[in-house]
């Protein structure tokens, strides 16, 4: 059962982070739900985005290697961790902006969910995103 906390109780951080360790499946397993729901039809659905991120990576990595001279097995590793790392950053940050108003917000206003749980979930899904490119 999810814990019911309402807005105008104004409930301290600590409290919020203890009711979403109760409520850990919703923000543990949905993510992983939402993931396997995002490529139920296929099969190459998962590796051609590993796959498109690796060709774009390596494609730009021979190419500014042979440019400015950079020795590739260097630079490689450097541009596809720094390249995943800023998609995660701005998956982050473009998507928590229309979280609450777009996303959820079916979600929110049919039951009676803390907000803070959606908020750990969708960084959980993020977050698990990047560690499917990596």
């Amino acid at each position: 059962m999810i814990n019911k906390i309402f807005l105008y109780e104004n409930p301290n951080f600590l409290k919020l982070l203890f009711l979403s360790w109760k409520n850990r499946n919703f923000w543990l397993k949905l993510p992983y739900l939402d993931i396997k729901l995002k490529y139920r039809r296929t099969k190459l659905g998962p590796v051609w985005h590993v796959l498109t991120i690796l060709l774009t990576i390596s494609l730009m990595s021979i190419l500014w290697s042979i440019i400015f001279n950079f020795n590739i097995k260097e630079y490689l590793p450097r541009l596809y961790f720094g390249m995943t790392t800023w998609s995660f950053v701005v998956a982050m940050t473009v998507s928590s902006t229309t979280l609450f108003n777009k996303d959820y917000s079916s979600l929110i206003n049919t039951i009676n969910v803390n907000l803070f749980d959606i908020t750990i979930r969708h960084y959980f899904l993020t977050l698990l995103n990047y560690l499917h490119y990596l």
